[in-house]
């Protein structure tokens, strides 16, 4: 079971200036947060892109996650540092299944909330019913037709967890309590 970083994705925002903008011109560029210690490091490399420091800023694009055109520059270095830790990818997915209740918070709700990568929900199954039960003495020669595929689309279908198909095949399972 792997619970860290496996993606090679990298989280860049593209910040244009809005006064800018508004007059039809692009003037911007590209940062990775996770290049910055803080909220005001990142503040001041945005400010240092933008014509006038009394510009506002925009996030019009991004790469790794997807964020909001205005959000809180303390929630894209928390998000930067998530990403370093758990990989774009999961970070991903844990703020598409509203694991964290701000995202400034979100390295900490996927650290509580991660239930490990798995090669299949199936896999999980297997590995979660033998870490609690003895089938074998339980049911003697019925414990082979359990199904643990079932057991597993129950498990996600009660809202108790989710799978999460990753690109590298495996899944990521997200507790849900």
């Amino acid at each position: 079971m792997n619970t860290k970083k496996n993606d090679a994705a990298e989280f860049r925002v593209y910040f244009a200036d809005l006064a800018e903008f508004n007059a039809g011109r692009h003037v911007g560029g590209w940062l990775t947060p996770s290049d910055y210690a803080d909220a005001s490091e990142l503040q001041a490399a945005i400010t240092a892109l933008m014509l006038s420091p009394e510009h506002e800023h925009a996030a019009h694009d991004s790469e790794g996650i997807k964020i909001r055109e205005h959000e809180a520059l303390d929630a894209i270095i928390a998000i930067a540092r998530a990403c370093e830790e758990w990989g774009c990818e999961k970070v991903q997915a844990a703020i598409d299944h509203g694991i964290a209740s701000d995202l400034e918070s979100i390295g900490e709700a996927i650290a509580e909330h991660d239930g490990g990568e798995w090669q299949s929900a199936t896999h999980w199954a297997e590995e979660y019913i033998s870490g609690c039960y003895d089938l074998d003495k339980m049911l003697g020669t019925l414990a082979a037709y359990f199904d643990y595929e079932s057991f597993a689309r129950d498990a996600e279908l009660s809202g108790d967890l989710s799978f999460v198909q990753l690109l590298n095949g495996n899944v990521w399972v997200l507790n849900h309590h």
